[in-house]
């Protein structure tokens, strides 16, 4: 589960609950019934948590089970961007979220993939040149 994870993170900063409250701009008790599973995790607290540990979504949400196949083209995804309309509201805000975020980065790859063709051409011009 989710909580879970966060407490292991959070363990393995060596940070208190007090601490963990700070960064996410929340008291003590309200991070502890976080962490216990008593209180949900909005969109804005996960994509805040994910960023305090400096990890992706995809690794915060693999102790809940999701898992991801990044093997696939994003594209390949619009099929399951119509099942969103199936899930819990709460559900539905992060998955929109999240193939936000997957958009993103298939963008970034994209990139480059593209600057890593050009460096291999201008190496390959190079070694011509010798």
């Amino acid at each position: 589960m989710i909580n879970s994870k966060i407490r292991e993170l959070r363990k393995a900063k060596g940070w208190s609950q007090l601490d963990m409250a700070e960064k996410l701009h929340m008291s003590q008790t309200a991070y502890s019934s976080l962490e216990l599973n008593d209180s949900k995790v909005d969109i804005e607290r996960f994509v805040a948590i994910c960023q305090i540990f400096e990890i992706g979504p995809e690794e915060l949400l693999s102790s809940a089970g999701v898992t991801f196949n990044f093997n696939e083209k994003l594209e390949n995804c619009n099929a399951f961007g119509a099942n969103v309309e199936n899930l819990y509201f709460e559900n539905k805000e992060l998955v929109v979220a999240l193939m936000e975020q997957l958009k993103i980065k298939d963008g970034q790859i994209e990139q480059l993939l593209s600057q890593n063709q050009q460096l291999l051409k201008q190496i390959q011009d190079l070694i011509i040149k010798i």
